[in-house]
């Protein structure tokens, strides 16, 4: 019995092989650093042995990516399980690989870019069968003064409703077959029935934002006004975007901006990679525009240290 994760592992090794691959020969000249941050199936609250195994996954899927050319490649099925198993999982400040909440990874390189601001986001990722609502504040650790911006967690949610049930019940009001469904829905047609899964997808929304509200997170009028992503295939549909940007919020939580995930603006051939934008946007959760470094050129003098200060109140910065 092989677990489901080995052939998770040799997969993902041979993704990074390709991408690492790729990235060489595309930048051949420069000192590339490489930061993943790899989506996993959970919530915020799943920091036991569902992200433990993910990041030993990852980590195998790392020491093994020079070995896995091909993604049939079964000979390394048994040095897989073993690495899953026994791998000890470095100090996060060791390894170039994160586990994170699927939307979160997706949107993570928005947040860290200079187009991110200290302020509460929201994030509804429609999959085929699920749809995860995330809501968090991002800001900055007032104990790391220099370091990027930080989400923290408010509330999030799962509900098992995604595109597959709504390419069904759109079938159901066209009256035809669900592969119809989906090619007339991808179309983008002018008229798209709103179905009971869009209703389902805002009441999942209006909930989660009731638990914000119930727990008393957020205090602030300012840290009350959002801004939502709507990702995922399902995610596109026309009239799911417009049922959730007008939906009433509890508390008076209000939606202030919608915003989309796009590939860099200097990425090549970027009006061909259109039918790829999942993969580009989404999957490998690419920001607006990445014209930004994290590390200073090394010709660069270093910010100096800032001057020690008494250590602030947290709860006067954060008072949710």
């Amino acid at each position: 019995m092989i677990p489901a994760s080995s052939f998770a592992c040799l997969l993902l090794a041979h993704v990074f092989h390709e991408v690492e691959e790729r990235l060489l020969k595309r930048f051949p000249e420069d000192d590339l650093v490489l930061i993943w941050n790899v989506g996993c199936p959970m919530d915020h609250l799943d920091v036991g042995d569902l992200r433990s195994e993910g990041e030993r996954m990852t980590g195998a899927a790392m020491e093994l990516r020079g070995q896995v050319s091909s993604p049939a490649n079964m000979s390394m099925l048994a040095e897989a399980t073993r690495l899953v198993e026994t791998l000890t999982i470095p100090a996060p400040g060791e390894r170039n690989y994160f586990v994170q909440p699927e939307g979160l990874a997706a949107v993570k390189a928005f947040l860290e870019s200079p187009h991110a601001e200290s302020k509460t986001y929201a994030i509804v990722d429609v999959g085929a069968g699920t749809t995860e609502v995330s809501f968090f504040f991002n800001g900055k650790a007032m104990k790391e003064p220099g370091q990027p911006f930080r989400p923290c967690y408010l509330a999030d949610s799962t509900d098992a409703v995604g595109g597959v049930k709504i390419d069904q019940e759109l079938a159901q009001a066209w009256g035809c077959c669900i592969e119809e469904a989906r090619k007339r829905k991808e179309g983008a047609p002018s008229s798209i029935p709103v179905v009971q899964s869009i209703e389902q997808i805002c009441m999942q929304y209006r909930h989660t934002c009731g638990e914000i509200v119930k727990g008393n997170k957020l205090t602030s009028p300012h840290d009350k006004r959002f801004d939502l992503f709507v990702i995922g295939g399902g995610g596109r549909l026309r009239p799911l975007q417009t049922a959730l940007q007008h939906s009433e919020l509890p508390g008076g939580v209000v939606r202030e901006r919608s915003l989309k995930l796009k590939p860099p603006r200097t990425l090549q051939d970027g009006s061909s990679l259109q039918d790829h934008y999942d993969f580009l946007s989404i999957a490998c959760g690419l920001a607006s525009s990445l014209d930004w470094e994290y590390y200073p050129p090394k010709d660069v003098d270093p910010i100096p240290a800032p001057s020690i200060k008494p250590k602030p109140d947290l709860d006067e910065y954060y008072p949710k």
